[in-house]
């Protein structure tokens, strides 16, 4: 479990930043120029981080968990990694609308804004999934490394 935490919080960092500056980057205005692109990035930190790191962490534990102990990690490589991308990406979906029904104060009506904040939502899943893998990666390698020491 402590591996899991630490390296939770270290995608949840990486991601925060890279989801901030890919959002500031879409997000902003030709007509600004590159000038407010810092802007856009800190307003989305704001925004963005607390996202990931009261919902994304967490939730990103317990997927771990419940595969850990359940039987789901099977040897076929497609099904883990797509049974995966379905629950990170279901998670997503979830935590912004718990996110977006908090801005909103308890009003959830369909609208555009719902479905954009559904959508950055299961961006930011996927991307938390993506950056959670590639870090666990490195740190098999160089777990792998210190053995061989």
């Amino acid at each position: 479990m402590r591996i899991y935490l630490i390296t939770g919080l270290l995608t949840s960092f990486i991601s925060s930043i890279t989801f901030s500056l890919t959002l500031s980057f879409f997000d902003m205005n030709n007509s600004y120029g590159l000038g407010f692109y810092g802007l856009y990035t800190i307003v989305f930190l704001i925004y963005g981080t607390p996202a990931i790191f009261l919902f994304g962490l967490p939730i990103s534990l317990l997927i771990e968990k419940l595969f850990d102990r359940s039987n789901i990690k099977t040897k076929n490589y497609l099904i883990t990694l797509g049974t995966y991308i379905i629950t990170y990406a279901s998670a997503g979906f979830i935590g912004s609308l718990i996110y977006f029904l908090v801005f909103t104060g308890g009003i959830l009506r369909w609208s555009e804004d719902l479905l954009i904040f559904s959508i950055f939502g299961v961006m930011a899943a996927l991307l938390f999934l993506i950056i959670r893998y590639c870090i666990e990666v490195i740190f098999k390698k160089i777990r792998y490394n210190n053995e061989i020491e």
